[in-house]
């Protein structure tokens, strides 16, 4: 038979991912194969950084940051983004769309906010339910960080976030509007407190463990003080992507429709708030790939043209 052995990946935010196998008596690896990069990827010019950061409780949060060498760190624009929900974690695997912003000088980061499974259950635990607050307050937390510590300007700063990590988005957007000149926000979860009151729809039951249930008093309090449609006050808000998507089993189009139309009538400044949806499209994006591409499109642009950088 065949000589004892294994196979193993090695993945990377700024290498495309490399499959070995490892014949034990040779004790070598042999490269299988690897993910071909695009023509814009410039192979050694990328570098990632892990930092930990404290939160206004104390907590360290890490942040995972990627970019291309250049200029001083602290005259760059740094587009963050987070999720922290559900005990999951965001891929650290090398996805080539992000090489036209790298390449424009941008700083990307990761930050592993509380509610995710970056730092296993407690982690999780620490940000969901009756903690739920921290997983916003880290982002904007980490954010002030980085930009004390000389990474980003502090008048160039985006961040985006998808479903529950539209929610931390859309909280950032009430809670400190004058922090992020854009933010993102890909099928979010804003109407938290109606949606959770609703029996009839698939994810409610589970959602309430994660969330916290309406019909208890005190989840009713937490969860009103943080809830974005809820708290949608007159302030000044930043420019603001919404994308929704119609066949959205997860989160109904209607989350984002009434949430914006509230920020449009409620902001006291001139800056965008857009929203597009998409007809073919579903809760984890388009199926087809063009269709994707253009939402990604639209994605960079909003952001490149927010910050005032579209030259």
């Amino acid at each position: 038979g065949a000589e004892p052995g294994f196979q193993f990946r090695i993945r990377s935010l700024i290498q495309p991912e490399r499959r070995y196998k490892i014949v034990v008596s040779e004790q070598v690896a042999h490269e299988i194969d690897s993910d071909s990069a695009p023509g814009n990827y410039l192979r050694d010019q990328y570098r990632v950084e892990e930092h930990w950061l404290s939160a206004r409780d104390g907590t360290e949060v890490p942040v995972t940051l990627v970019y291309k060498e250049g200029a001083a760190l602290a005259s760059r624009p740094l587009y963050l983004t987070a999720y922290g929900a559900y005990g999951v974690s965001l891929p650290i695997a090398f996805d080539p769309t992000r090489l036209p912003l790298l390449n424009r000088g941008f700083v990307l980061g990761i930050v592993h906010v509380r509610g995710g499974g970056d730092l296993g259950e407690a982690w999780h635990f620490s940000g969901r339910h009756l903690n739920k607050k921290n997983t916003f307050n880290d982002l904007v937390d980490v954010a002030n960080r980085l930009v004390e510590s000389g990474i980003g300007h502090p008048e160039m700063l985006a961040a985006r976030g998808a479903s529950a990590g539209g929610t931390v988005i859309a909280v950032v957007a009430n809670e400190a509007p004058a922090l992020f000149k854009v933010l993102v926000a890909d099928v979010p979860f804003v109407d938290v407190i109606t949606t959770l009151l609703d029996p009839t729809l698939p994810l409610t039951e589970s959602d309430i463990l994660e969330w916290g249930n309406p019909d208890v008093p005190a989840d009713a309090r937490y969860l009103f003080e943080y809830s974005p449609y809820h708290q949608v006050r007159e302030q000044d808000y930043p420019q603001l992507l919404v994308q929704a998507s119609r066949n959205d089993g997860r989160v109904g189009t209607h989350e984002a429709l009434k949430w914006i139309a509230k920020i449009r009538e409620r902001t006291t400044g001139g800056a965008l708030q857009l929203v597009d949806i998409e007809d073919h499209s579903g809760h984890l994006g388009a199926s087809d790939q063009y269709l994707r591409r253009r939402k990604q499109a639209l994605e960079y642009t909003f952001v490149i043209q927010g910050l005032g950088l579209e030259n």
